[in-house]
């Protein structure tokens, strides 16, 4: 899917809900991977946003790069463990 259909679509139907506007974020590059595994053991699962999570929230539609895979699943390969994000909480 193309980002303009998206932004098109949800456009469409914040005018079928009577909004005046929409606010949309785009953002780079966001990394899960690293340390952030092992610091989310002790902080809270908002702490990698920091004082971005405002805009975050703040927005209808948000559209970023995602630089690592996100799963509960699997196991992370010999070369990948920066690049993954795997969630261990207890469900």
């Amino acid at each position: 899917m193309k980002v303009v259909d998206l932004v098109n679509g949800f456009a469409a139907q914040a005018a079928y809900h009577g909004a005046a506007s929409m606010r949309i974020l785009f953002v780079g590059d966001v990394m899960l991977g690293r340390l952030v595994n092992e610091t989310l053991k002790s902080m809270p699962p908002t702490y990698p946003w920091g004082n971005t999570l405002p805009l975050f929230r703040a927005s209808d539609l948000r559209i970023g790069n995602l630089e690592c895979v996100l799963s509960d699943l699997g196991t992370v390969g010999p070369n990948s463990e920066d690049l993954s994000f795997q969630d261990r909480r207890e469900k």
